[in-house]
């Protein structure tokens, strides 16, 4: 399994919303539109150019109709006001990816899921997850091109586990 499956592998398949944060080159989105059938997808990034390279790449996103939305902003701010569920975050640092949850405590309340792949983990994420009342609940770890991934969901109000 590879880093994006085992990403997807986490996002609950009956899940009716789902965002990527920092969809970069967009992959997993296309991923997740097989995985999650009913899903409506959105992906967040800051840099304006990604959308052009994604709808370059697999064109208009013709087969997955108008499921797939992209949105042009910063952490989860894109999303407010959008019913979304699952949130993914995947390919950025820990100090990233706190920043972004402590700027969205709003946002955070409303998500059933969230899922992590930090591209350097330090200690940092797990803690804070902690903090606001989110326990890590599932947890994948796969090896592709040679770098170890650690991936994990957290949902809120859960009891650590072991």
């Amino acid at each position: 399994m590879n880093r994006l499956e085992a990403i997807a592998s986490l996002v609950p398949t009956d899940v009716r919303c789902v965002a990527d944060i920092g969809y970069d080159h967009g992959k997993l989105l296309e991923l997740l539109a097989r995985s999650c059938p009913n899903a409506k997808l959105y992906g967040v990034e800051r840099q304006a150019e990604s959308a052009a390279n994604i709808l370059r790449r697999i064109g208009r996103l013709e087969d997955h109709g108008k499921r797939i939305g992209l949105l042009h902003g910063d952490g989860l701010a894109p999303l407010e006001g959008l019913d979304v569920e699952v949130v993914v975050v995947a390919g950025l640092g820990e100090h990233s990816i706190v920043e972004i949850l402590r700027r969205s405590p709003g946002g955070v309340s409303k998500l059933r899921r969230m899922v992590f792949c930090p591209e350097k983990p330090h200690s940092l994420l797990r803690p804070y997850l902690h903090s606001i009342g989110w326990a890590v609940v599932e947890e994948r770890s796969t090896l592709d091109r040679g770098r170890h991934y650690p991936i994990f969901a957290a949902e809120p109000g859960y009891a650590a586990r072991a």
